[in-house]
């Protein structure tokens, strides 16, 4: 058959269901594909699943090796009954049939890199580092957390209302969508801390010396001591209890 058709890239899974009109569910069922465009299905890694069904619709999980020919091939699904497909696609059966159909295979979809994590302080914006997708494309979306996406389909784009706390934002890069479609994905995580100052209570002293009591901060949150009125010298200016 010439159609229906499929692209599958290489490194990609991908479910093969294939249904039975009518039969025994121990009927067996082999799938292969001629990876290296020879005209057969002999070599190594050809087989790509021969097993017994389970229902009269089964679905195979099917990898395709990174060194397979880019290009128009032939994959070939067998039912038999009672004895099991042949090891090369080819033979003889008292019951059973083999179709043939085309598929090409693409090339395999870059690999997604969220790009280093990132601790903020204050200001609730960050600029991402995924890698670039190619000829692919690449999405953002946000596993947990918020922030918003200046641009949802460039790597290194910037985010705005980042989230106070922990963040966690995917990078996917795909080849389309529908039934050949294969995607890679990155996570990345973004920690903005959101403390409050807080320098402690009011104090009363006759003493020269006081020691305060402010907040105690988170890196990359730092704090400073600072005299508004009045007159002292803070011994570190840094620590919260100085």
């Amino acid at each position: 058959y010439t159609s229906p058709t499929t692209s599958i890239a290489r490194n990609c899974t991908k479910a093969c269901v294939v249904t039975m009109g009518s039969g025994s569910t121990s009927e067996k069922l082999g799938i292969y594909i001629d990876y290296n465009v020879d005209g057969d299905f002999a070599d190594a890694g050809e087989v790509v699943y021969n097993g017994t069904t389970a229902a009269l619709s089964h679905t195979a999980n099917i990898t395709n090796p990174p060194t397979a020919t880019l290009g128009k091939t032939r994959m070939r699904c067998c039912i038999t009954y009672t004895t099991n497909p042949s090891a090369d696609g080819c033979g003889a059966y008292t019951w059973g049939e083999c179709e043939d159909y085309d598929i090409t295979i693409t090339d395999a979809v870059t690999q997604a890199d969220a790009g280093p994590g990132q601790s903020l302080g204050c200001p609730n914006t960050c600029t991402l580092a995924g890698n670039s997708p190619g000829v692919f494309t690449g999405t953002w979306s946000v596993v947990t957390g918020s922030g918003n996406f200046t641009n949802v389909n460039q790597f290194n784009t910037s985010v705005t209302a980042v989230g106070g706390g922990t963040n966690t934002y995917r990078w996917t890069i795909s080849n389309g969508t529908g039934v050949g479609a294969c995607s890679t994905s990155d996570d990345v995580v973004i920690t903005r801390s959101n403390a409050a100052a807080n320098a402690g209570p009011n104090q009363g002293t006759c003493a020269a010396t006081a020691t305060l009591a402010g907040n105690t901060l988170t890196a990359p949150i730092t704090g400073v001591w600072s005299v508004i009125a009045g007159s002292a010298t803070v011994t570190t200016p840094s620590s919260p209890t100085s």
